[in-house]
């Protein structure tokens, strides 16, 4: 799951507001990103929505 920082008070020496990191587990009301070892609260963050990819079962028609 990809969350992004949308505050960065009293951690802005280690997150990017507005930057997305990887989790790589939850504890205790925090999540713990890739490439650091302690958890940052969970209010600091929003779910990056993960794009769906949709099929309409309409091809390109090749067009001579």
């Amino acid at each position: 799951m990809k969350v992004r920082c949308i505050d960065d008070s009293f951690q802005s020496d280690v997150l990017t507001e507005g930057g997305e990191y990887e989790v790589r587990t939850e504890r205790d009301d925090c999540y713990i990103l890739s490439g650091f070892d302690k958890g940052f609260s969970k209010k600091r963050f929003e779910i990056v929505s993960q794009p769906t990819i949709g099929f309409s079962g309409h091809g390109a028609a090749a067009r001579h």
